[in-house]
């Protein structure tokens, strides 16, 4: 239901990083500074991948991967593998991204680099969330936590605690999550996260309505839905009026459906399947109980065909994943052998 976190190098989500990156690279290249080459490169590709420009994020990442490998810098080999393994994910291409961060971890390790470790350990349990594989994703997830704390990471101490909870919920233990939630809140606004301090309060909803809370997950979806308005984060307002229209149909308001409505709209535009799922699934159930029998079938339709294409998409991710597995598994085999 909620947004996983993925762990990336630091930039923000704006051209700026693109424009300084590339004057960054105007200048190492001239010089023959290729280990500053190789850097702006890197974070030219995750300005490109925040702008959505996955196809320049992976030419810019491949190639500043490349000149990091040649020059034995491997902090920066090792974040240009991040940042290609992510942005394969978010095309979809499960297998390849599992491939790359696999190769990220087995770099982390062999130099030390205990932030890389933790950044792919956090991501790949991502992907097995994604997989909706919610007990592999949790024990990656936990692994990046405990790595995190132990160097005093606090930004990846926050996003693993975050994912962690998230594994949790799923697998119904909704008390739990919330008192990880509630800890990591607390951490949060302290340490100025104001981005997971909203995500927080949305996920907290979603737990209490698990709880059978909704006078709370009330209080929570409305706060994360002001918060990620003022903020301008798009992906988490869509979760809070759907968290609130269930916490407000729970509670008979007769509000329940101008929320989901736009619940519904948002998810719409935003194009994220499993979003757009969950808010025409609870407009249905909230039409249904007011007796517009044909608005609910109409939304109850469109969740099928949706559920149908995330099936249809879950199965295509996790035979991508298994063959990346089975392949690793050959090379292995054939490397002990010899």
């Amino acid at each position: 239901r909620h947004t996983r976190l993925r762990t990336v190098t630091g930039v923000q989500t704006c051209a700026l990083p693109i424009y300084l990156a590339l004057q960054a690279l105007n200048l190492a290249g001239p010089l023959g500074y290729g280990t500053g080459e190789a850097r702006a490169r890197m974070l030219r590709g995750y300005g490109h991948y925040y702008l959505s420009e996955y196809q320049e994020a992976l030419a810019q990442f491949g190639q500043s991967e490349a000149l990091a490998a040649r020059l034995g810098e491997v902090v920066t080999q090792a974040r240009a593998v991040n940042g290609q393994a992510i942005t394969l994910v978010t095309l979809g291409q499960y297998g390849a991204g599992m491939d790359r961060h696999l190769h990220g971890l087995q770099l982390g390790q062999a130099s030390g680099d205990r932030v890389a470790q933790a950044r792919t350990l956090n991501n790949i349990g991502n992907l097995y969330l994604d997989l909706r594989d919610y007990e592999s994703a949790l024990a990656y997830h936990q692994d990046s936590l405990a790595l995190a704390r132990e160097i005093g990471h606090d930004l990846m101490v926050s996003s693993a605690s975050i994912n962690a909870a998230l594994d949790t919920h799923y697998l119904g233990r909704f008390e739990a999550a919330l008192a990880l939630n509630r800890e990591t809140l607390r951490r949060a606004q302290a340490q100025g996260y104001r981005q997971h301090e909203f995500l927080l309060r949305a996920n907290m909803a979603a737990n209490l309505l698990g709880l059978g809370r909704p006078g709370e997950a009330l209080e929570q979806a409305q706060q994360a839905a002001r918060g990620s308005q003022a903020l301008g984060d798009r992906e988490n307002l869509c979760d809070a009026p759907v968290l609130r229209g269930q916490a407000l149909l729970a509670l008979g308001d007769g509000t329940a459906r101008a929320a989901l409505e736009q619940a519904v709209t948002l998810a719409d535009e935003l194009g994220v399947i499993f979003r757009q799922i969950e808010a025409h699934q609870a407009l249905s159930n909230l039409l249904e109980t007011e007796g517009d029998v044909a608005g609910a079938l109409r939304s109850a339709r469109v969740t099928a065909e949706l559920e149908r294409q995330a099936l249809t998409e879950l199965l295509q991710r996790r035979t991508q994943v298994t063959a990346t597995q089975m392949k690793l598994d050959r090379k292995s085999t054939r490397l002990n052998s010899v």
